[in-house]
């Protein structure tokens, strides 16, 4: 069965986007809450800053192997992909997936089963009315915990190190009210 994986805060680091990227099989879902690329602030002396390199890979997923869904950052160009948008909304195995920064007012969320968001690099997994709150942590710049990332498999989420696919925190969507 497919999965939902779930990244942000990557900030142009090809090594750990090819990290993400390499977890990835054909079927899959890709999210991406913003920052993938850092390319306003970015840092150009590293050796592993590669926005161009990671946006080519990025647009070669394509929806015929990996379906992709991706927000600009605060550190993203918003003109660096077509049709880069602040926020966005879609569909997963029957629930509802909201996918911004954070970076930004939020608009109603009324049939929104989960919150995807990023920027504060620390991951979160948990429940405030009836919606579920989800921010995978970075994979590259990690605060307060292990570089990080979030699969969603068989109506579970699930928070995960990188390093070692150690699980962090886990989320059970059936118990969650969709209503």
């Amino acid at each position: 069965m497919s999965k939902l994986l779930v990244t942000a805060d990557i900030h142009g680091s090809l090594s750990a986007w090819r990290r993400i990227r390499k977890i990835l099989k054909p079927g899959d879902t890709l999210a991406v809450a913003g920052d993938l690329f850092d390319t306003r602030y970015g840092d150009r002396s590293s050796p592993d800053y590669d926005p161009e390199q990671i946006r080519k890979e990025f647009l070669c997923l394509g929806p015929e192997s990996i379906e992709t869904h991706i927000v600009y950052g605060n550190c993203d160009d918003p003109g660096y992909l077509d049709d880069f948008l602040p926020r966005t909304h879609f569909e997963f195995q029957g629930h509802s997936f909201f996918l911004n920064h954070g970076h930004i007012y939020l608009p109603d969320l009324t049939d929104i089963h989960v919150i995807i968001e990023g920027h504060s690099h620390t991951p979160r997994l948990d429940t405030l009315f009836d919606m579920v709150f989800l921010n995978p942590g970075s994979p590259s710049r990690p605060r307060k915990s292990a570089p990080g990332y979030a699969l969603v498999e068989n109506g579970v989420i699930h928070l995960l190190e990188l390093s070692k696919h150690r699980v962090l925190d886990t989320l059970d969507l059936s118990q969650v009210s969709t209503a």
